[in-house]
């Protein structure tokens, strides 16, 4: 019975001491990520200007002279629209800044022209399915200087017109 004692701490001890030391090579440094040439901006453009809503019963509604809209084209044929502060009515809480994502982009030698059926928002990295965005056209044009952009949301029709922001 003595010598099962004395093998049982023996190998106990050997357990512990062989459980000790870590002998699992360390993981390799995970290397940074570059992002692709798709990820990276190909064109950021920050415009100020005035929209304006009508309603369906055909009340106007106009945020003037404030209203900052900026395109990010991250490939080729894809942009995002924010939307900064915009309000399309008295009721919409000010301050909301707005993304819509999935906006097809071509462009030509004078101008961009955006599009999209139905676009879902996005405040605060929160999708508004509620508020889908709806027949978006946009043209920027005069070397990237005048932006228009049109579209429903909500029974609201809502065209936006922009300068290039200096």
């Amino acid at each position: 019975m003595k010598k099962l004692v004395v093998i049982a701490i023996a190998l106990a001890s050997l357990l512990a001491i062989s459980c000790s030391k870590d002998e699992t090579p360390a993981p390799a440094p995970t290397p940074e990520t570059t992002p692709t040439p798709d990820e990276k901006p190909l064109k950021e453009l920050m415009f100020v200007g005035t929209l304006k809503s009508i309603d369906a019963e055909g009340k106007v509604f106009t945020q003037a002279n404030k209203v900052e809209f900026e395109v990010i084209t991250t490939v080729a044929d894809t942009a995002t629209l924010w939307m900064y502060g915009p309000q399309f009515a008295n009721k919409m809480p000010p301050g909301l800044n707005m993304e819509v994502a999935g906006i097809t982009s071509k462009s030509n030698e004078t101008s961009t022209t955006l599009t999209g059926v139905r676009l879902t928002p996005y405040i605060k990295d929160k999708p508004y399915p509620s508020f889908i965005i709806t027949e978006l056209t946009a043209t920027i044009s005069e070397n990237d200087t005048k932006m228009v952009v049109a579209f429903k949301c909500m029974g609201h029709s809502v065209i936006y017109t922009g300068d290039i922001k200096k």
